[in-house]
């Protein structure tokens, strides 16, 4: 599956969003052997674009106070029914763990998964794209293709 996002993000630094894309990259794009499709593989991208306007998705800084919500956890993702803002907290994301492949997966309509130990929509210190993950991915994918 090969999916090609235009991103607004002019509340970012260029590194800043070269760190946000790159790690998403980095966790998401994976050739995976699935029970469902066999090997499936996920290539997604980045365009940078001006206008929110002509934008998939928009890339946005946490306020200064912080990405919190009402229990005090951190929020990094604003929209995990589908919409089209992710906010990054860069404190959480320069630790590697995968926040921006994660945020992003909540942005396709994923909710944090309990029973799947390590994977990218976890809150595991060691989290990946695992092959059902994949496979839940291409099915909404193709939903709305």
């Amino acid at each position: 599956m090969r999916a090609r996002f235009r991103v607004n993000a002019t509340d970012l630094t260029d590194e800043d969003y070269a760190q946000a894309t790159g790690e998403a990259k980095a966790f998401l794009n994976k050739t995976l052997d699935t029970a469902k499709y066999g090997k499936a593989e996920l290539d997604i991208g980045f365009r940078k674009v001006g206008s929110r306007d002509d934008a998939d998705l928009v890339f946005s800084r946490c306020p200064s106070n912080g990405c919190f919500d009402e229990n005090g956890s951190r929020a990094a993702a604003l929209g995990q029914t589908g919409g089209n803002v992710v906010t990054f907290d860069f404190g959480i994301i320069e630790r590697g763990r995968g926040t921006p492949a994660h945020e992003l997966m909540h942005n396709f309509g994923f909710w944090h998964s309990f029973n799947n130990k390590n994977g990218i929509t976890s809150y595991s210190e060691k989290r990946s794209l695992q092959p059902n993950e994949l496979e839940r991915l291409i099915d909404a994918y193709k939903q709305i293709l």
